[in-house]
């Protein structure tokens, strides 16, 4: 998997990879235990899997708003990261305006 998604990276093209959810529960230092959010991927190879992708997005929906949006923040309970710019979240129909102030 990790060569597959290595061979797409070097396309220059962009690709959406998506996975289903999963959580695993982390225990700090301190003993404080938590779940956290993370694609449905072999234990072994997903931090690897993450490494190599530029955007990790949690999609949710708002209960509020009902608006569905992506998490694109690393949080305690989100395994997330957007090195493609500053966005901390968008919306659902936003996600491919890179480098845009859209929600």
């Amino acid at each position: 998997m990790i060569e597959l998604i290595s061979t797409f990276n070097a396309l220059n093209t962009n690709v959406v990879y998506t996975a289903w959810e999963t959580t695993r529960q982390i225990q700090l230092e301190s003993g404080q235990l938590y779940n956290q959010f993370l694609p449905d991927i072999r234990e072994k190879v997903v931090n690897h899997i993450m490494g190599i992708i530029p955007l990790v997005a949690r999609l949710v929906r708002n209960p509020e708003t009902k608006q569905r949006g992506f998490i694109l923040q690393k949080s305690n309970g989100t395994f997330a990261k957007n090195q493609l710019d500053h966005r901390e979240g968008c919306l659902q129909e936003n996600i491919f305006k890179i480098g845009s102030d859209d929600d």
